[in-house]
């Protein structure tokens, strides 16, 4: 639902605060392949380190940027 009130759709880039388990962000590359981009953050090291590998294993890794901030400080 969220995918379609933001009316997310191929190509388009797209920034994500919170990568969290990545569920949302797979979500959200499945619409924006096969040329967008999408720019994550996750305040949490590990976290971001774990959803960066997720995301290369899953052949996604050329449309996602992971960046470990915190995008509230």
């Amino acid at each position: 639902m969220i995918i379609h009130y933001l009316d997310i759709g191929p190509n388009m880039t797209v920034c994500e605060s919170g990568t969290g388990s990545g569920a949302m962000s797979h979500a959200i590359l499945r619409s924006i392949a096969p040329r967008g981009m999408l720019h994550t953050y996750e305040f949490n090291g590990m976290r971001a380190k774990r959803a960066r590998l997720e995301f290369e294993g899953h052949g996604l890794g050329h449309l996602v940027e992971v960046h470990h901030r915190d995008v509230c400080g």
